[in-house]
């Protein structure tokens, strides 16, 4: 009678442990679907809106510039009086600013930051910095630029605010002020499109983001696939 009812319990005992696994069972599809559905249309969205929002900065960003005049044609006078042509400069974004006079405290605050600026750009060589002063200033010009790491023939380029045919530029956005704290940035084509103040911290990080939108695309190489190599 004993083995007759523990036989008889089995049978309970077994159908009663397959409702939690058909459960766990099921919940593997819904699973599933979800994973699914966040790939198909949850990960597309998401890119989208960091797209658009990156697409919208970039026209704020872009807004902020102006036109203004041209930048002086060349060729420049370089501090050992040599010749530097303009070409040398073309497709290049340009920071550009005057040292009136290296020792003072705006001339230490902007080689700093353009020391800064520099460094964020090493990598670009269609990122320059025109940079003029007179040459009685330059050995005192060339110990601020070491200070701050501006020492770079193949991106910084110290040259004479001598210009030919009576050309001129305005180095301050304000006319007759001192151009010891302004910056000008130029776009590839020679064209300044904004002054910054650099007594003013938010207009270096404005040039900054100003730099960035006005680089050129850099194509990158397409990657071959293994069946195209042989080929």
């Amino acid at each position: 009678m004993g083995n007759g009812r523990e036989n008889n319990s089995r049978p309970f005992l077994l159908c009663k442990g397959i409702e939690p696994f058909k459960i766990q069972y099921m919940k593997r599809p819904l699973l599933q679907y979800l994973a699914l559905a966040l790939l198909l249309v949850g990960l597309p969205a998401l890119s989208w809106y960091y797209l658009d929002k990156g697409f919208k900065y970039r026209l704020e960003t872009l807004g902020e510039l102006g036109e203004f005049e041209k930048i002086p044609s060349g060729p420049y006078q370089t501090m050992d009086s040599t010749s530097m042509e303009e070409a040398f400069l073309d497709g290049s974004v340009l920071v550009i600013h005057r040292f009136a006079s290296p020792a003072s405290p705006e001339s230490e605050k902007v080689a700093l930051e353009l020391g800064k600026i520099h460094q964020q750009f090493d990598e670009r060589p269609d990122v320059r910095f025109l940079l003029f002063s007179s040459p009685s200033d330059s050995s005192g010009l060339l110990l601020l630029l070491e200070k701050n790491r501006l020492i770079d023939p193949a991106q910084v380029v110290l040259v004479r605010p001598d210009f030919r045919d009576n050309q001129s530029i305005s180095f301050a956005k304000d006319p007759g002020s001192s151009s010891d704290p302004w910056v000008i940035l130029a776009d590839t084509s020679g064209l300044i499109r904004q002054y910054y103040d650099f007594r003013d911290g938010s207009r270096v990080k404005r040039l900054v983001e100003h730099i960035a939108s006005l680089m050129p695309v850099v194509e990158r190489d397409k990657p071959v696939l293994k069946r195209e190599r042989e080929k």
